[in-house]
């Protein structure tokens, strides 16, 4: 009766070994594809800032924060001393496509 009393617990011990390797397995593979997502979303970013300079960095920095758009237009032509209107073409000439990608 003891042997397969340890059959027994034993299977179900195996069993539920087996469901906990499964889920790991699965939450690996997600947990890489969250990585991958994250490496893909660096480098665009990344891209991106390599063909802005100044003003252009430091707005698209600002939106890509989190901040609203016309929050950071304010921002920036509050820092760097300049008319919103010129931050707004900025935004349209050189941001306004590349940023589509992130919202």
């Amino acid at each position: 009766m003891v042997a397969i009393d340890n059959y027994t617990d034993t299977k179900k011990e195996y069993e539920i070994a087996t469901k906990r390797l499964h889920n790991l397995k699965e939450q690996i593979e997600q947990q890489e594809k969250i990585v991958q997502d994250l490496e893909e979303t660096l480098k665009e970013i990344e891209d991106i800032l390599k063909d802005l300079t100044g003003i252009e960095v430091s707005l698209f920095k600002e939106i890509i924060k989190g901040t609203s758009i016309s929050k950071s237009v304010e921002i920036i032509a509050e820092y760097y001393d300049k008319d919103v209107r010129t931050i707004w073409r900025i935004y349209n000439k050189k941001i306004r496509n590349r940023i589509k990608k992130f919202r």
